[in-house]
């Protein structure tokens, strides 16, 4: 609950990609993953590939006849 409140104070300030990044380090480290690599690259892609499917997904191209 502390880490997670801290990144939503966080966020506005420093964007999505790194209050998450810092978020799921945090939380994989507590729960009790040790394996540095799954811990750093699970924190450093998940919200990249969040924020870019939500990009892709909710920008729809519209006909030209529409822009």
């Amino acid at each position: 609950g502390v880490v997670a409140t801290i990144c939503w104070f966080i966020m506005d300030q420093v964007g999505f990609e790194p209050s998450m990044t810092v978020f799921l380090f945090a939380t994989m480290f507590f729960i009790g993953e040790r394996r540095w690599w799954v811990i750093i690259s699970t924190s450093v892609l998940t919200p990249i590939v969040l924020s870019q499917s939500a990009y892709l997904f909710f920008t729809p191209q519209l006909p030209a006849f529409w822009r």
